[in-house]
């Protein structure tokens, strides 16, 4: 499948550290995101599952997490929103592109679901809500290194104080190509664990549209517990 010009960066995107205060070439390409929607069905973009991700239902299940409110950080055109939606579970859908965000609508639509789909931007975020769960499956790995402090503060505030946050990004054993930025789990530990407690934290992949999936990591955190 042709790749949309979001996702055609000439550079592989691999981050040296979470905490790294030089801009990257994914932010540039993060420009190319809204053209991407708007010219393409959802179904044709390279990271696009219609059902649950894997991973996702294999925590909830372990879990045990009842039903409740969740939330998708940069969820594209929603799809793990409209899957939840599906369970029982009250969803909300997150993004800076507005054709993802319309693509998103027309979906749950599609299949009579209710979600509450929202343009905003996860780096200079206006939700005011929290949730029970809230969902990261590609997002913090297009943002830029100078952004991703304003991305955690995002995700602490839209968390509960009970709340669960299930994380996907691409992993350092991707191959170096075309992309979003790769991470070892040292450097996910190394940026979240000061914040959130991480309960989960394993090889995957990251499902999609191309015939090979990409090499991923996959987390479960909450926030830390007090005595």
């Amino acid at each position: 499948m042709d790749i949309p010009k979001a996702y055609s960066t000439k550079t592989p995107l691999i981050s040296s550290s979470p905490t790294s205060s030089v801009q990257g070439v994914c932010e540039q390409a993060a420009i190319g995101f809204e053209d991407a929607y708007t010219t393409n069905e959802p179904e044709r973009m390279p990271w696009f599952w219609a059902d649950l991700d894997p991973d996702f239902v294999t925590s909830l299940s372990s879990y045990g997490l009842p039903v409740g409110s969740v939330i998708d950080l940069g969820g594209g055109s929603g799809t793990q929103a409209i899957a939840l939606a599906k369970r029982g579970f009250q969803t909300t859908s997150t993004d800076f592109s507005l054709g993802a965000i319309e693509g998103g609508k027309r979906l749950a639509k599609e299949q009579s679901v209710n979600v509450d789909f929202i343009v905003d931007d996860v780096t200079n975020s206006r939700l005011k809500s929290q949730y029970d769960l809230v969902l990261d499956r590609g997002c913090f790995h297009i943002i830029a290194p100078a952004r991703r402090e304003n991305y955690l503060r995002t995700v602490l505030s839209c968390l509960a104080p009970d709340g669960w946050f299930f994380f996907k990004c691409f992993s350092a054993k991707e191959v170096p190509r075309p992309g979003p930025f790769r991470f070892t789990e040292d450097q996910i530990r190394e940026f979240f664990a000061p914040h959130l407690e991480i309960l989960e934290l394993r090889e995957t992949e990251f499902q999609g549209a191309r015939s090979i999936f990409p090499k991923a990591l996959f987390a479960v955190m909450r926030r830390h517990t007090t005595a």
